[in-house]
């Protein structure tokens, strides 16, 4: 009881005492407080207890601020990466669509060596499916080949209407060419020589059409008795005046060589890498064989190219073939 009331008059005079004070003597006794706390915390950690400094507000912000920032840099990167991507994937759609619609649309300078007209060459591209396939009747046993009719023929038995095909597919065979022209394709080098006697103008040919000269010198030679001999002595050597008589055959070989070997250059140069199934039969001796015919072809329009050679006529011309 008198414990008691001791201690109520303890208290009692503590208060009265703190409302007594001056507020910087109360100043003074949080500080000293505080002092005694942060001794107390420091002697602690020194003991290797731990002390929960936050809760006197005594650690800093910097980790937090440190945390933040990291996530700030990873969002950074994270978007860079994003735009990075982005404008490759653009680069590259680009560049494919672009290579498509030249591959599609473009003038015959696609190819550094290709020629370089006034009028772009259009080789615009499309899926053609060959005509002329072999075939093997299993009833008959015999191969034969598979033709549209209504298509014009180059090759089989000789006649009027093949000689005829080959003479209007071979009539652009050796365009004029303007000053223009010259200038902008360096194969196309002259000498003051070079211009025809009658028109005045420079000529050359397009590789194309020297291939399809070249076949139609094989088929020629394949059919040289439905031409008369050997066609070659009806001709004089390319144009130039030269009789052929005493060297006709070296001539004529070396020519037929020649055309075969451009021929199989101009193949290996564009390779068309169509595929093509290859079918095995059995032939009447019991022997195996293969055949396979590639169906669809990804060619350019021939026709656009004729209809270009053609639209040249009126302004240019042409000379005719001397083969």
């Amino acid at each position: 009881m008198h414990f008691c009331e001791r201690e109520e008059t303890t208290a009692q005079r503590n208060v009265d005492d703190r409302a007594d004070k001056p507020q910087s003597d109360m100043g003074s006794d949080r500080e000293a407080k505080l002092n005694s706390r942060t001794g107390r915390a420091s002697s602690d950690d020194n003991d290797g207890d731990t002390y929960n400094e936050a809760s006197i507000g005594l650690i800093s912000e910097q980790p937090r601020n440190s945390s933040h920032k990291e996530l700030c840099s990873k969002t950074l990167l994270i978007i860079l990466l994003i735009i990075s991507n982005a404008v490759w994937i653009a680069v590259i759609s680009r560049t494919w669509y672009g290579t498509r619609d030249l591959l599609e649309t473009c003038g015959s300078n696609k190819y550094p060596a290709d020629f370089v007209s006034k009028e772009p060459v259009p080789l615009k591209l499309k899926t053609t499916n060959f005509d002329d396939v072999l075939r093997y009747n299993t009833t008959s046993q015999q191969v034969y080949r598979e033709m549209d009719p209504s298509l014009p023929q180059y090759f089989g038995t000789p006649s009027p209407a093949i000689d005829e095909a080959w003479e209007k597919l071979l009539h652009y065979q050796y365009p004029a060419v303007s000053d223009e022209e010259i200038a902008s394709n360096a194969a196309l080098s002259f000498s003051s020589t070079d211009t025809h006697p009658v028109t005045g103008k420079y000529y050359g040919a397009i590789d194309v059409f020297h291939n399809l000269h070249c076949l139609n010198m094989v088929r020629k030679h394949i059919d040289k008795d439905y031409n008369g001999g050997d066609h070659m002595k009806k001709k004089k050597r390319h144009g130039k005046g030269m009789d052929m008589e005493s060297s006709f055959d070296a001539a004529a070989m070396d020519h037929l060589y020649h055309c075969m070997n451009h021929i199989r250059q101009s193949l290996q140069c564009r390779p068309d890498l169509s595929p093509a199934a290859m079918h095995v039969f059995q032939d009447t001796d019991g022997s195996q064989f293969f055949l396979g015919n590639a169906k669809s072809h990804s060619c350019y329009d021939w026709q656009s190219i004729m209809d270009w050679a053609a639209a040249r006529e009126s302004t240019l011309g042409y000379t005719q073939p001397v083969d």
